[in-house]
């Protein structure tokens, strides 16, 4: 593959991962604003496990873009 084509798919990518990232932040916000105002009328340890769960993804999604940024790095470096 060409690297202008490579460039272009990687940025595709991060744009993607980023906007995982950004989504899994929100709903993990938004869930704990459930927690603040309904707390007592819900099932903890199930919110907790909720929460831990889109924290997870939202680490896998970071890690997968540490491995896009990595890539990306080495594409740059064959220019200078």
């Amino acid at each position: 593959m060409e690297d202008a084509a490579k460039h272009k798919i990687l940025l595709g990518e991060e744009a993607k991962l980023l906007l995982q990232i950004q989504t899994c932040q929100e709903v993990i916000f938004t869930l704990k604003s459930i927690v603040r105002q309904r707390g007592k009328s819900l099932h903890m340890l199930t919110m907790e496990d909720i929460l831990t769960l889109i924290h997870q993804m939202e680490m896998d999604f970071r890690v997968e873009l540490l491995h896009v940024n990595l890539e990306q790095a080495r594409q740059d470096s064959k220019y200078h």
